[in-house]
This record gives C-alpha cells, sequence and structure tokens, in this order.
C-alpha cells in the first residue's frame, strides 16, 4: 500500500476508484489508516503491521488482521502465482502519465531553488541519486527529509530503499544504516536524515566507527524539528520549541574519528558528495548540508 499522505496527488483518487484495496502495513488508527478507510468505496482488506486491537480500529474493512507482512506478501504472491488477467490498458496509460507529471513537477522544483539559500532539500537528495551506485541501499524515515528521499532517490532492487514504516521513529536512519552494512559490507549504504532525527541516535556514529561500518550520512540540516513545524503552524498558527539552533555534524562526525564535510552552498553539492562516496571506502563520513525543506509545495 502506497502512503497516502506523503505527497502522491493521485493516490486519493485511485483509491477511489480502485474494485478491492488492500492495505498492507499501515498502522490503525493513525491518519492514513483513517483516510484509506474513507475513500475506499469498495472491498477494503486491513492487514496491519501491529495489534489486533488497532486494526479492529479500522471498522470500515472487510477483513482487519495483525500478522508478519512479509510472510502476508510471502503467500499472496504463491496464491496469485499463475493467475493473470489482461492488462488495462488505459489504466496503465493513466498511471504512467501521472506519475511522469508528478515528477516532472519536483524537477522543476529543484531548477527553480537550485541557486536559493539555504540549500533546498530536493537539490542534495536529487545529486545523491545522481551519483550513487545502482545497487547502493539508501536509510531513510520520518521527517520532512523523507519525502524528498522518495521524490529523488530513486528504489531500484528489493532492498534499495529500507525506511521505517508508519511507526514514526525518529532516529532510525543511523542505527538502521549500520545494520545494513553489516550485512552487506559490499555495498554503498547512505542514510538520508534530518538534523533533528540525527540527534535522536547520534552516539551510534561512534559504533560506526568501532565496527568499522563505512556509511555515508546525509544530513539535511535545517535547524529545525520540520515536520513539527510545520503541523505546529498548521494547526496552531505558531511554533512553540522547534528550532533546534545551528550544529556543525561534520566537526561532530570527526570528533568520533569519523569524517566530515560540511555544505553551505548550492555549488558545493555534486563535488561534496563525490568526496563522501569516495572516502566512505575507510571511513563513515557525515555530509553536513546547510539546507531548508520550507519551499512551496512542502512548506
Amino acid at each position: 500500500m502506497f502512503c497516502v499522505l506523503d505527497g502522491n496527488p493521485q493516490a486519493p483518487e485511485w483509491i477511489e476508484e480502485a474494485d478491492v484495496v488492500l492495505a498492507i502495513g499501515l498502522r490503525g488508527g493513525t491518519a492514513d489508516a483513517d483516510l484509506v478507510a474513507k475513500l475506499a468505496r469498495c472491498q477494503l482488506f486491513f492487514i496491519a503491521c501491529d495489534d489486533e486491537a488497532a486494526a479492529a480500529s479500522v471498522s470500515r474493512a472487510s477483513i482487519q488482521a495483525a500478522v508478519d507482512n512479509r510472510l502476508f506478501l510471502a503467500e499472496l504472491h504463491c496464491q496469485f502465482n499463475g493467475r493473470s488477467r489482461r492488462a488495462d490498458a488505459v489504466l496503465l496509460s493513466r498511471i504512467a502519465d501521472a506519475k511522469a507529471t508528478w515528477q516532472q513537477r519536483w524537477l522543476e522544483l529543484i531548477e527553480t531553488y537550485r541557486e536559493r539559500m539555504p540549500i533546498y532539500f530536493g537539490l542534495a537528495a536529487r545529486e545523491l541519486a545522481a551519483q550513487m551506485d545502482p545497487e547502493a541501499i539508501v536509510v531513510s524515515g520520518i521527517g520532512k527529509h523523507y519525502i524528498s528521499a522518495i521524490l529523488f532517490v530513486p528504489i531500484r532492487h528489493c532492498h534499495s530503499h529500507i525506511q521505517r514504516g508508519k511507526w514514526g521513529i525518529m532516529g532510525f536512519k543511523l542505527p538502521g544504516a549500520i545494520a545494513a552494512k553489516l550485512v552487506h559490507p559490499e555495498k554503498q549504504v547512505i542514510a538520508i536524515t534530518g538534523d533533528s532525527s540525527f540527534l535522536m541516535s547520534c552516539n551510534d556514529l561512534g559504533t560506526a566507527v568501532k565496527v568499522g561500518a563505512n556509511i555515508v550520512l546525509l544530513i539535511l540540516n535545517d535547524s529545525h524539528y520540520g515536520a513539527i513545524r510545520d503541523g505546529q503552524r498548521a494547526k496552531y498558527g505558531r511554533t512553540y520549541g522547534t528550532s533546534l539552533g545551528s550544529t556543525n555534524f561534520a566537526q561532530f562526525a570527526e570528533s568520533f574519528g569519523a569524517a566530515g564535510i560540511r555544505v553551505e552552498q548550492p555549488g558545493e553539492i555534486a563535488d561534496a558528495i563525490a568526496e563522501g562516496l569516495a572516502q566512505a571506502k575507510e571511513k563513515p563520513i557525515v555530509i553536513d548540508v546547510v539546507s531548508d525543506s520550507d519551499y512551496p509545495p512542502e512548506a
């Protein structure tokens, strides 16, 4: 189930038109689950990732269950193996056109804000996507940086983008990237994180150095709890306690024995990412991008 609230403008329309909606991996009682239940005009099967009580809260669903999502998908694949139906060429064309239009819109935003300061989140994410290995593993999580990760970093294989699901876990990226590197030492492993999320588990940088998990951390550093700031603005018209102040995470990384690069100008991004990917062959590295997501339409 794609995430309805993560910026896909066509998702509500497609859910309303669907013959059957199979929602897998959402949490009952969340905004995503409530919206899917509201939009679905057909049979809804809700396969949750938490407990039965939360799944049961989606009363609109024909089936509510909390099971191991991986086992469920494997069994679903077995059940449908060998079955086929004629492709709906019109529908496939609509989906392809919508995706192309949506992606072009975001690429145009990068050009609109290419020279702006602080640096636009999407510019850094797009440059990373252009330079990383095709087999690289990207780890992302919750926050406004996540929108740029899913918009501009392509998914090329099964485990190319590991993220926290719908649990809303801050701080997942660094330990998640360390684990991915230990399992796949032959691959580039890159964590895309915001500054506030990085601070939730930043001490694990010492672990990365100690165990030789030579990962790349791209920190989109806007000195705020950005998503919380936006939520407060939307609900209350003001913000409270969302400013973090300025932190030089490149120097922080060096204090742990990792490498660090500080990026303050848009024209520095390409070279910084190239240097960071190269240095990660020897040690963990933080690329600290002084940036901001507070540009339309993310604002």
